[in-house]
């Protein structure tokens, strides 16, 4: 009883938070990065994103930009240039009726060279619905 009762007093010191999502930008490769969405009381979007090393590197930190009405963030599964990504996070205009959009108004490339977020100039780009099909 006396293990139970400290296990659930100090319990609480062992909880770890968590990103609403993540993914490796690389996952053929094995490199370790990749890109981590985390709740912020500070960001204007209530979102961080994270350019991570793992386990626990941080390489990067922005604040979710604003999205423009009936678009949403995809996480990567975008086509650009002819390349399938998993390295980006895209603005864009989903529909329930379509597997794939290419309404897209901004694409943000995850650069671990570089530390940072940049934004990606494309030609073509489309972007799997994360949601089609649910």
């Amino acid at each position: 009883m006396l293990f139970f009762v400290l296990l659930t007093n100090f319990g609480f010191c062992f909880a770890q938070e968590k990103p609403e999502a993540a993914w490796l930008i690389h996952p053929s490769k094995n490199d370790g990065y990749g890109i981590e969405i985390w709740k912020s009381e500070s960001s204007k979007t209530g979102f961080i994103w994270r350019l991570v090393k793992s386990p626990n590197e941080i390489l990067a930190q922005v604040d979710e930009p604003r999205l423009a009405k009936d678009y949403s963030y995809n996480q990567g599964q975008c086509k650009i240039d002819g390349e399938w990504r998993d390295d980006v996070i895209a603005a864009v205009k989903l529909s329930e009726k379509r597997e794939y959009s290419s309404e897209i108004s901004k694409i943000w490339v995850a650069l671990p060279e570089k530390k940072q977020f940049s934004i990606l100039q494309f030609k073509s780009a489309e972007c799997r619905n994360e949601g089609y099909g649910i």
